[in-house]
């Protein structure tokens, strides 16, 4: 088992200590992303090459490197990871049927994945009737998860000495889903897609882009050291944030996130949305 792996099996055990009433929650996500992240088989992609003088121009005219649909994909990994899935979803009883339907069918129409995989990723697949459409987009999104993160870590090279002042990821172009405090009070946001972390300034809301102080503010649920939710009255959006600083052993972004869940919960009382 890889150090990687094994953090985030010692983290998901102290935090299901700690909110035992989210114990299917951890059961349903967290044991998609521990399938994830334990398949052995790890995605063989290609990061597009660009050149010097279009990444520059890129930049400097705020487009993302890539759109969804360009992202280099090893769709035989997502294939078995998709079975793998699949497999693990039909363990938790509020999926089961529904996951059972789902490997038949792609079980029947194995050859139909890749075009399924590539139509998904351009928001042109139809989902078929028998089948529910939540859990299948899920599956997929989670099957394509380690081509995307490759293929993001690809390219991070070329991002190293940018300064990225934008709320969306400069890989793909997607919102962040959740952030970071790190080392000095660096904020840091993580791609709600790739999984691709970039640095922003701390005073900042990344979906309408308000830096008045006065529009900016956060809340916290007592006892929750370490946890806050970044709200913006200028758009109204919300953003869950953790502060490694305090909390050390955090091992996944993904996995706070489905921790703190009562936070999102207090956040759409206070009206304010998420946005993904």
């Amino acid at each position: 088992m890889s150090e990687e792996l094994e953090a985030f099996k010692n983290r998901l055990q102290t935090l299901r200590r700690k909110y035992p009433a989210y114990s299917h929650f951890f059961d349903f996500y967290a044991g998609v992303i521990l399938t994830r992240r334990g398949f052995e088989k790890s995605p063989r992609v290609k990061a597009p090459a660009i050149e010097k003088q279009m990444l520059d121009l890129m930049i400097k005219e705020g487009f993302p490197l890539l759109s969804p649909d360009n992202f280099s994909l090893d769709v035989n990994q997502a294939q078995e990871l998709f079975f793998r899935l699949c497999k693990s979803l039909k363990e938790v009883p509020e999926t089961k049927a529904k996951a059972e339907r789902i490997e038949s069918y792609f079980k029947d129409h194995r050859e139909d994945l890749a075009q399924v995989f590539k139509h998904f990723l351009e928001k042109k697949y139809s989902t078929p009737d028998a089948l529910d459409e939540h859990l299948l987009h899920f599956i997929l999104f989670h099957s394509l998860k380690p081509s995307l993160r490759a293929c993001a870590e690809a390219l991070a090279p070329l991002l190293k000495q940018v300064s990225w002042n934008k709320g969306y990821c400069p890989i793909c172009g997607h919102y962040p889903h959740i952030a970071a405090l790190r080392e000095n009070g660096k904020r840091f946001l993580k791609c709600s897609f790739c999984e691709y972390e970039w640095q922003i300034e701390r005073v900042f809301c990344p979906f309408c882009g308000q830096r008045d102080h006065k529009k900016l503010k956060y809340l916290e649920a007592e006892g929750e050291e370490g946890y806050r939710v970044y709200l913006c009255e200028a758009c109204k959006s919300y953003l869950k944030t953790i502060d490694e600083r305090l909390l050390p052993d955090v091992a996944d972004l993904e996995l706070e996130d489905i921790a703190t869940i009562h936070l999102d919960i207090l956040a759409e009382k206070e009206g304010y949305k998420k946005i993904i």
